[in-house]
């Protein structure tokens, strides 16, 4: 399984439980969806890197 069907997999998986769970609404304001928060903090957690570290800015380019 390569790096992207591995995130792909992940990203269906997260999407499915959080639309099972009634969980899958964007805020107003928001610009990524619950899914696409929970997937990046995973793989985030997976690689070791946590989201307070100084410089962390995820932007969707980077995606």
């Amino acid at each position: 399984m390569t790096t992207f069907d591995f995130i792909i997999q992940l990203f269906y998986l997260v999407d499915h439980q959080l639309t099972a769970a009634g969980q899958n609404q964007q805020q107003t304001q928001a610009k990524l969806y619950p899914p696409e928060v929970v997937t990046l903090a995973l793989l985030f957690s997976l690689q070791g890197v946590a989201l307070e570290d100084e410089g962390m800015h995820v932007t969707r380019r980077e995606i």
